[in-house]
């Protein structure tokens, strides 16, 4: 009966002590989705608006291993964007945006996952990330 009951707890600590989740944190971002390969050396990245007037958004792309970005752009009036310059082939990228209005700049968008495994908690935040094809 111990040797069952002790089986049981297990799975359940299994179960219960391992989860996690998956966010956005900052602007909503439509495409590319975090870890896609996307079609084109050319991608057209898209987010969700800020409501109000005058809005406008910055988006920076760093090739995964890079501190220096790849691609910059600011000021962007719309809510999508197709980079102007290939991009690597087959290259992981690390991608953002962020919005400005009235002076204000807001944080770069992360992706955000959060783990808990029953005895801790890690939360982690990085730039959303894409492949470009070969």
């Amino acid at each position: 009966m111990k040797l069952k009951n002790l089986s049981i707890g297990l799975i359940l600590f299994g179960l219960a002590g391992f989860s996690g989740c998956t966010s956005t944190v900052g602007l909503g971002v439509v495409q590319p989705e975090h870890e896609a390969t996307v079609s084109s050396l050319q991608p057209t990245l898209q987010w969700k608006a800020v409501e109000g007037p005058g809005v406008t958004y910055d988006v920076v792309i760093y090739e995964s291993d890079g501190m220096t970005p790849a691609y910059y752009r600011e000021g962007l009036p719309g809510t999508t964007h197709t980079v102007e310059e290939d991009l690597k082939p087959g290259t992981l990228y690390r991608w953002s945006v962020r919005s400005r209005q009235d002076g204000k700049v807001a944080e770069w968008t992360m992706h955000e996952t959060q783990v808990f495994t029953g005895v801790s908690y890690h939360r982690r935040t990085k730039y959303m990330e894409f492949s470009t094809p070969e």
